[in-house]
């Protein structure tokens, strides 16, 4: 891809503020197993319920494909349809609870939190008697501008949220179509940016361009489609575009136990430009690794 030298006149994007960017790996805390409810298990109790157990080496499949498998069986068999499926793993999101870690978020600052969970502990940590606000009518099924607010933080639910079984992002299928809606955000965004003109809705996409992003706790499984094609993209625009200086900074954290493990995902992270900041802790110690990283406002 070719390095164009930017403009003089070339539009900055950051606009001084940061995000961050939660996975499900805040629900996890070796003092809080019984509360855990991990993907796998779930899957398994999917297979089961609603696949008659015809599914094998669940654990070792992408788990949109897995996620395919066992609602096209589900509905092979004249079982249940999708709809129940996603109930079913709304009832499971319900039994989460808070660990002690969640205590931490009342230390970040910024306004902009993203998250992966579909759950709303987030809110429930940095505001005490937090009321959710409607679901938009406009938007059941995919999250573009989906977000929730607390008095001082937006948090974007980025794959749907708990109240809503119908936004829950899932499947192959899934992924596939919210990548295109994540395509036509983006543009729409990057143009807005040249014409210099406003977007009245704004979108959890947008801050890719704008804010410093700090990746926590998120896998960033290949099957991340999404957010892998608006990484790809905005990577093209910042080698590319000489009318775009796209200057703010997205860094993934991992605990240095995991280096090793993470070793090709960091390097093809780093030609998306995004850095990979590893954090110095004790084996499998990651309460250390989350106090740390929740210290770079």
């Amino acid at each position: 891809m070719e390095n164009k030298t930017k403009k003089e006149t070339a539009r900055k994007t950051y606009i001084n503020k940061v995000a961050y960017l939660f996975g499900n790996g805040i629900n996890r805390s070796k003092l809080n197993k019984k509360d855990r409810y991990e993907w796998g298990n779930l899957l398994e109790d999917l297979n089961k319920q609603f696949a008659n157990t015809q599914i094998s080496n669940i654990r070792n499949k992408p788990f949109p494909m897995v996620y395919d498998e066992i609602v096209n069986y589900s509905l092979r068999n004249g079982n249940r349809s999708e709809g129940y499926l996603k109930s079913f793993i709304k009832s499971k999101i319900d039994q989460i609870q808070p660990n002690y870690r969640y205590n931490n978020l009342k230390k970040i600052k910024n306004r902009e939190i993203l998250t992966t969970n579909y759950d709303y502990l987030i809110e429930n940590s940095l505001e005490d008697n937090w009321k959710r606000k409607p679901i938009n009518k406009l938007e059941y099924y995919y999250s573009i501008y989906r977000y929730q607010q607390t008095s001082r933080t937006k948090v974007w639910h980025i794959h749907g949220e708990q109240a809503d079984s119908r936004s829950l992002l899932l499947g192959f299928r899934h992924y596939i179509n919210y990548a295109s809606k994540v395509k036509a955000r983006a543009e729409l965004f990057i143009n807005g940016l040249k014409n210099n003109t406003e977007h009245l809705n704004p979108s959890w996409v947008d801050l890719f361009f704008t804010h410093n992003i700090n990746i926590v706790g998120l896998g960033m499984s290949y099957t991340e489609y999404p957010l892998w094609w608006l990484l790809a993209y905005r990577n093209q625009k910042i080698v590319s575009d000489p009318n775009l200086d796209i200057n703010n900074r997205i860094t993934f954290f991992t605990p240095s136990f995991e280096e090793k493990d993470n070793i090709d995902l960091i390097d093809i992270l780093k030609a998306y430009s995004v850095k990979c900041n590893v954090i110095k802790v004790s084996e499998n110690d990651y309460d250390g690794f989350y106090e740390k990283v929740l210290k770079f406002n």
